[in-house]
């Protein structure tokens, strides 16, 4: 049992951390004048709820301003609706109804300041073809806002073709520090109005409520975790980071995910009803397995594999140990000649690059290297690609339903 003094000093420690991390970034605030108008800005898409038939559009005004899109089928933007504010300068509009596989033209602002006319794509109704890009890991170092290297592999992935990104955490140094959350859209403002960009909580969030403001998900009570379906992919976002504590000190206060946790009762349930011919997916930021030197296996994120592999999981994406990594087939922890899940951990957007051990025999590769994923899916295919920023596809795999 954990002295109590030691505890009250690691509550008070990282107060302390969280505390010069925001003073420090605050140091650049120069760099980030005002406006002053009401224009849209960092303009990001994501989904609530059906993403065949709704759409939520989220942006920040540096003044107070009228939360309205205007869309449709072309420019002259038919239908409009009003939306509510999650701050006095963070705006959010919620669309549904919407047709599904069609591709609207939107407009977001107000009378005063309306963006450019930008496009979305509804996710298809049947077993169409559909891709999606898996990253994560782009935050800055403590008290600095360098994002170039995010820049790089955000804009990489943008020119790319997919519906929707899933991004598996730690996006900022300190998710208290809205400076450091302004650099990071600044820094990929074409992968942001590409497509919806699903957010998961890294432990470099902090459990902050910065970061449930600024992404709109199904997590309607901040939980941090949620599932959606797109086409014939289904996806668990989970939460390693249950509480402040649990994302500086893991080791000493686990994350909440045995048996008997509220969230691992949830992803049972989320995995029990789902038709055998849908391909199962589950992201979440801390590891399970991982060859990495600086982090290694998260096992306090274990216990939940259980239902992994219970529910036959097909792929499994992680981030914290920047860099990238694929396991072999896995059952129980091991490695297995038959059918298992495969850990992914695609963790090299930006932030600086971690050393691992490629030499682990769980892993089919591992490298610690800047890149990001496209996962293609055409109805009981799946094709992963990791690619470099240049482009270059440096690791591949093909899955197949029923083989």
């Amino acid at each position: 049992m954990m002295n109590r003094k030691i505890k009250i000093f690691l509550c008070f420690a990282s107060v302390i951390v969280l505390s010069l991390s925001i003073a420090s970034a605050y140091e650049n605030a120069a760099s980030f004048k005002s406006i002053g108008d009401n224009m849209p800005d960092n303009i990001h898409l994501s989904f609530k709820s059906d993403p065949s038939a709704s759409m939520t559009i989220v942006w920040d005004t540096s003044i107070p301003a009228g939360s309205f899109v205007q869309y449709g089928m072309d420019q002259h933007y038919k239908m409009a609706a009003k939306g509510g504010k999650r701050s006095s300068l963070l705006h959010e509009v919620d669309l549904i109804g919407l047709e599904s596989n069609t591709t609207y033209h939107y407009r977001c602002g107000s009378e005063d300041g309306w963006s450019q006319d930008h496009t979305f794509k509804t996710a298809p109704l049947e077993d169409d073809n559909i891709s999606f890009i898996v990253m994560g890991d782009s935050r800055n170092d403590l008290g600095k806002l360098n994002f170039d290297g995010w820049k790089r592999v955000a804009d990489a992935a943008a020119s790319d073709d997919f519906d929707f990104t899933l991004f598996s955490g730690d996006m900022v140094f300190c998710g208290f520090n809205p400076l450091e959350w302004k650099a990071f859209f600044d820094s990929a403002t074409m992968l942001m109005l590409k497509a919806p960009f699903m957010a998961v909580l890294g432990n470099h969030e902090f459990c902050s409520p910065l970061y449930f403001t600024l992404f709109a998900t199904p997590d309607a009570k901040n939980k941090g975790w949620y599932s959606f379906n797109y086409g014939n992919v289904h996806v668990a976002v989970l939460n390693t980071e249950t509480s402040l504590l649990t994302s500086i000190k893991p080791n000493l206060f686990p994350a909440d995910m045995g048996p008997d946790s509220e969230q691992y009762r949830w992803l049972e349930d989320d995995l029990s009803n789902l038709p055998d011919d849908m391909w199962k997916v589950v992201v979440l930021h801390r590891p399970p397995y991982s060859c990495g030197k600086a982090h290694g296996d998260q096992t306090d994120v274990q216990p939940i594999t259980e239902l992994f592999d219970e529910h036959n999981v097909d792929l499994v994406f992680c981030g914290h140990d920047h860099g990238y990594q694929r396991s072999k087939p896995m059952v129980d922890g091991k490695v297995t000649e038959g059918k298992g899940t495969i850990y992914v951990i695609s963790a090299g957007a930006g932030a600086p690059l971690y050393p691992l051990n490629e030499g682990d025999e769980r892993l089919s590769y591992a490298k610690s290297c800047y890149h990001y994923t496209l996962v293609e899916v055409d109805g009981n295919v799946l094709t992963l690609r990791a690619k470099y920023p240049d482009g270059e596809v440096f690791d591949s795999l093909t899955l197949k339903r029923g083989s």
